[in-house]
C-alpha cells in the first residue's frame, strides 16, 4: 500500500466517524459540535497533494459551515445540519470515485449556495513573496491595505458558567495550557526559520482550536480575539503576509493574553473568585497586530510592558503577559517544530508515534498520588507478611512459593506505579526558551539556548519544583555571565552567547546542567566580597572549589549595581536550599573568561529510594545507596589521627575525613575501635566522607515518609521509612553529613537529641 493509499484509507475512517457524530446533531443543540470540529481539523492536516482537488475545496466549504456555528450561537440549526449531511455524502462519493478512477461528482447545490457565507473571513493584505532572509536580519515590513483604526471601546469580558460547565471548563483549561506551550515553541522555531510551514500551521491550528473551544463554551470575547489571531495566521499561512519580527511579537502578545485568560479560568475552576467577569484585553494587541500588517511603528501604548514577568514569576505554569518590543537577536533554540499527525487513522497508516499518542489519557494528579501511596502501603504490608515469624518458620512449600510470588508481583506493581510519576524534563526545558528570549531583549544581548537530553525522565514532582531554580540560574547567566556582543567580540568570542541546558542519567540519578560561555566567576573577587560582608574569616584558606561555593552564601553578590534581575545578594542560597529540599545537590565549576557550569544532581523520584541499612547501637538508619561509593571493614591502623584534621582513613590513595556517625547522632556505639565497625564512604558531588558505623545490615528499597514538624529544625534527617518488621528507620541527609564540621564554611549540624528524636 502506497503512502497516498494510506492517507485515503485514513480519510475514509474519519468520514465514517463524522457520520456517527452527524447522526446525533440536533437543531438548537451543540451535540457533536466539538467532535465534528476536531474531525474536520484531522482532515485538514492531510497533505493537500494526497487528496482529490475537489475534496480539498469541499473541506474549505465544510470548515466555513462549522465556523459559522462556532462564531454564532454555538448551536446547530436545521439548515446547517442538512448542508453538513449533504457535504458528507458528497465527500464519501468523492473518495469512492477516486479509488475507482472515476471523476468527482458535482458539489451539492446546498453547499454551493453557502460558498460565500461559509468562507473563512480574513484580513486583507497585498500578496508578498515568502521570506528568504535569515532570522537574524529584520524582514522587510509588509505594506498592507488600509485598515481602519480600532475604535476605543471598553475591555470585553467573559463570565464562566461554573454551575453547568465545570467539567468542560476544567478540560478547556488543561487543553489551553497545552496549546499555549505549542504556540510559544512554534513561534520560537519561526524565529530561526521564518519559512517553517509546519510551525505556522501548528500556531494556526492552536488559535483555531482556541476559537472553537471558546465558542462552544460561549466565551464570546475570547472566541472573537482568537478569531482575529487566527485571521493573521491565515494571511501568513497563505503567503500574503511575510513572517517578520513584528508579526512574531504580535503573535506572542496574543498568546500572552490567551495565557492570562487561561490562568483566570483555571483559578475560577479551582474556586477562586467564582463568577467574576474575566477581562480579555484584546484591543492593545489588535492595535499591535494591525500596525504589524501595515509595517508601521508599534502603537504609542502597547500592551502593559513587563518583559521580566516570565522571569519574576517562578511558577512552572505558562508565562504571564510580557512586553512586546524588538528583540535584539533571536534565540537559537534547537527545538523541532511540532509535526502534525495527518488524521486519527489506523496505526499502520499513521506510524508508531501517532499510534502511541492516542494511548495517552489525562487524569487528576491527586489520583495518581493516591495510587502511589496505596502501593506503598501494600509494600509495607507485604513486608510484614514476609518478615512475620509464622511465615519465616513455616516449612510449607506452597506457602513459600506463594510468598515469593507475592513479593515479585508487589515489586513489579510498585515499580509500575512509580513509573507513572515519571515525565520527560523536556517540557520544563522548553519553557525556558521564552524566558531567554525576553531577558536577552531586555538586556540588549544576543543569546542562543541549546537544549540537550529533553527525553530524560524523572519524577513529576521534581519537574514541577525545578522550575524556580532553573529560572534563577538562567537569569544569573544572562545578567552576570553572558557579556554584551561588543565585549565578546573584543575577547575573541562568538558575538552570540550560548546557554546550554542539559539533562542526563548518571549513577542511578539525574544530572541537570546549566552552562554558559560567559565571563565566568572570579574566585579572588568572591573571597574579597565574602570577607567584606563578614561572611568569611580572612584567616581561612579555601580551595578553588570551596571559593566557588561562596556564591551560595546568603547576602553575597558580585554585581556592581542592583538591577531588576540581580545584585541584592538573594538567590543562589535559596536555589541551593530549594534543591537540597528535593534531596539534590548543586555544584559549580567555572573558569574566568570561559563561562560557568552549574550541575544539579537529583534522585529519580521523591517517593522511593534504594537504601543501605546500617546499625548504630540498637538502632537502624538508612543511607541512600546512590550516595555510597563503597563499604569496607578497616584494618587495625587504617584510621589515624592527623593534627587539626581529626581522624582520617586512606581510601584508594585519598585521605578522607572520618565521621563517627554515633557521635553526630548522639547515640552510643557498640565499640570505639574502628576495626570492629564498618566504614561507609559517601559522596556528595565531588566531595567524599567516611562514615564509621557499627554494622551493615543489607540493602532495602523503601518508601520515603515525611517526618513532620518535629524534625524541621535539623538537617541530618531527610525523611523516614517503615522497615519490614514495622519499625521506623531514619533516612540520613548525605549533604549535611559530608559538610559537617568543615571549618569556616558550614557549622556542625544539630544532633538528633536536640530535636527530641
Amino acid at each position: 500500500m502506497t503512502p497516498n493509499d494510506q492517507f485515503l484509507e485514513a480519510v475514509a475512517e474519519v468520514l465514517a466517524r463524522l457520520a456517527e457524530e452527524l447522526a446525533f446533531a440536533e437543531p438548537g443543540s451543540d451535540n457533536g459540535l466539538l467532535p465534528i470540529n476536531a474531525l474536520l481539523m484531522d482532515l485538514e492536516q492531510v497533505p493537500v497533494q494526497s487528496l482529490p482537488p475537489s475534496l480539498v475545496e469541499g473541506l474549505r466549504r465544510a470548515r466555513g459551515l462549522v465556523d459559522s456555528v462556532l462564531d454564532g450561537l454555538g448551536k446547530f440549526d436545521a439548515a446547517t445540519i442538512r448542508r453538513l449531511n449533504d457535504w458528507h455524502g458528497w465527500a464519501t462519493d468523492c473518495l469512492l470515485n477516486e479509488s475507482s478512477g472515476m471523476p468527482a461528482p458535482p458539489m451539492p447545490a446546498s453547499i454551493e449556495e453557502q460558498a460565500e457565507s461559509a468562507a473563512i473571513p480574513t484580513l486583507t493584505a497585498p500578496p508578498v513573496a515568502p521570506p528568504v532572509a535569515p532570522p537574524v536580519a529584520q524582514v522587510a515590513p509588509v505594506v498592507a491595505a488600509p485598515i481602519e483604526a480600532p475604535v476605543e471601546v471598553a475591555v470585553p469580558t467573559m463570565v464562566l458558567k461554573l454551575a453547568g460547565d465545570l467539567d468542560l471548563l476544567r478540560e478547556f483549561h488543561s487543553e489551553s495550557l497545552e496549546l499555549l506551550r505549542s504556540i510559544e515553541q512554534a513561534v520560537l522555531t519561526l524565529e530561526e526559520n521564518p519559512g517553517a510551514s509546519e510551525a505556522i500551521n501548528s500556531i494556526f491550528r492552536a488559535f483555531h482550536t482556541f476559537k472553537g473551544s471558546a465558542g462552544f463554551l460561549q466565551l464570546d470575547a475570547l472566541r472573537d480575539f482568537a478569531h482575529e489571531l487566527e485571521s493573521l495566521l491565515e494571511l501568513v499561512r497563505s503567503g500574503e503576509v511575510a513572517v517578520s519580527r513584528r508579526v512574531i511579537d504580535a503573535i506572542l502578545a496574543g498568546a500572552d493574553v490567551l495565557s492570562e485568560c487561561t490562568r483566570c479560568v483555571g483559578a475560577q475552576v479551582g474556586g477562586e473568585n467564582p463568577g467574576e467577569p474575566i477581562p480579555v484585553p484584546a484591543q492593545p494587541v489588535l492595535a499591535l497586530l494591525r500596525a504589524a500588517l501595515r509595517g508601521e511603528p508599534p502603537p504609542a501604548a502597547p500592551p502593559a510592558p513587563s518583559a521580566l514577568a516570565v522571569a519574576m514569576d517562578l511558577t512552572p505554569a505558562v508565562g504571564e503577559p510580557t512586553a512586546v518590543g524588538t528583540v535584539i537577536a533571536p534565540v537559537s533554540a534547537p527545538v523541532a517544530a511540532p509535526v502534525p499527525v495527518a488524521v486519527r487513522a489506523p496505526a499502520a497508516a499513521r506510524g508508531p508515534a501517532a499510534a502511541v499518542a492516542d494511548n495517552f489519557v489525562r487524569l487528576d494528579a491527586s489520583k495518581l498520588d493516591d495510587l502511589v501511596n496505596l502501593v506503598g502501603e501494600l509494600v509495607v504490608a507485604q513486608s510484614f507478611v514476609i518478615e512475620s515469624r509464622e511465615v519465616r518458620n513455616s516449612a510449607a512449600l506452597d506457602l513459600a512459593h506463594a510468598v515469593r510470588k507475592l513479593a515479585r508481583i508487589t515489586r513489579e506493581l510498585q515499580h509500575n506505579a512509580m513509573s507513572l510519576r515519571m515525565v520527560p524534563i523536556g517540557g520544563l526545558f522548553r519553557k525556558m526558551t521564552r524566558l531567554v528570549r525576553d531577558l536577552a531583549a531586555s538586556q540588549n544581548k544576543q543569546i542562543r539556548l541549546v537544549l540537550k537530553g529533553e527525553e530524560t525522565e524523572l519524577d513529576r514532582q521534581l519537574v514541577e519544583k525545578m522550575g524556580d531554580p532553573l529560572i534563577h540560574m538562567i537569569r544569573n547567566s544572562i545578567d552576570h555571565g553572558i557579556e554584551p556582543s561588543a565585549d565578546r567580540i573584543l575577547a575573541g568570542k562568538d558575538p552570540v552567547g550560548t546557554i546550554e541546558l542539559a539533562a542526563l542519567h548518571q549513577h542511578g540519578g539525574i544530572v541537570v546542567r546549566v552552562r554558559d560561555d560567559g565571563r565566568g566567576l572570579d574566585t579572588t573577587r568572591l573571597q574579597a566580597k565574602a570577607i567584606e560582608k563578614k561572611l568569611l574569616d580572612p584567616a581561612v584558606a579555601l580551595s578553588r572549589r570551596e571559593a566557588l561555593e561562596l556564591i551560595f552564601m546568603p547576602g553575597l553578590s558580585t554585581a556592581a549595581a542592583v538591577t531588576d534581575l540581580s545584585g541584592r545578594g538573594v538567590g543562589m542560597d535559596v536555589v541551593r536550599g530549594h534543591i537540597e529540599s528535593l534531596r539534590g545537590h548543586i555544584e559549580i565549576d567555572s573558569e574566568p573568561g570561559a563561562g560557568a557550569t552549574f550541575s544539579i544532581r537529583l534522585p529519580l523520584t521523591l517517593a522511593l529510594i534504594d537504601g543501605l541499612l546500617v546499625g548504630i547501637g540498637d538502632e537502624r538508619y538508612i543511607i541512600p545507596a546512590l550516595a555510597v561509593r563503597q563499604t569496607f571493614r578497616p584494618r587495625p591502623g587504617d584510621v589515624s589521627t592527623v593534627h587539626e584534621q581529626g581522624e582520617m582513613v586512606k581510601v584508594r590513595g585519598q585521605q578522607l575525613s572520618v565521621l563517627r556517625l554515633a557521635r553526630v547522632l548522639n547515640r552510643v556505639a557498640r565499640t570505639e575501635r574502628p576495626e570492629e565497625g564498618i566504614i561507609v564512604v559517601i559522596e556528595s558531588g565531588s566531595t567524599a566522607r567516611a562514615l564509621l558505623v557499627d554494622e551493615f545490615l543489607g540493602k532495602q528499597e523503601v518508601i520515603i515518609k515525611n517526618m513532620g514538624d518535629t524534625f524541621s529544625g535539623q538537617t541530618l534527617v531527610a525523611g523516614g521509612a517503615i522497615l519490614g518488621d514495622g519499625s521506623v528507620g531514619l533516612i540520613l541527609d548525605i549533604d549535611s553529613l559530608v559538610r559537617a564540621q568543615r571549618t569556616g564554611l558550614v557549622s556542625t549540624p544539630r544532633p538528633l537529641s536536640a530535636v527530641g528524636a
